[in-house]
């Protein structure tokens, strides 16, 4: 037998045992069955909530992974461009990529950090 939950009880028990029982007995056993109905949808609606956020932080892992192995694709890239052209080869398109670079690393700090992944 599962246990009834406090406020229906509750509700049952101030019909059942009130002295001098009168409208506003009704009307609070009433409120408290109405509130007790609203928590259990508030739980159901936690529940799914939380498993969406689940889902969501594994995914969240998942591209920080992709995110941490593009930076070090980008990084050998600049590199590379730096070693082929040298450092004055069209600065602009260098700082540009290093821009890039470093938004993306100051991401995956910024995630590691809020423990998102």
């Amino acid at each position: 037998m599962t246990e009834q939950p406090e406020a229906l009880r509750l509700a049952d028990q101030m019909l059942h045992y009130w002295d001098e029982r009168g409208p506003d007995a009704e009307e609070v056993a009433a409120e408290l069955r109405r509130l007790h109905a609203e928590n259990e949808m508030f739980k159901v609606m936690h529940q799914s909530h939380a498993d969406k956020l689940k889902s969501v932080g594994a995914i969240n892992v998942q591209l920080l992974e992709a995110l941490e192995e593009c930076v070090e694709d980008s990084q050998s890239a600049v590199d590379q461009y730096v070693l082929a052209y040298g450092e004055n080869f069209r600065p602009h398109r260098l700082k540009g990529l290093r821009e890039i670079v470093s938004k993306a690393r100051a991401a995956i700090a910024a995630a590691k950090d809020s423990n998102v992944a």
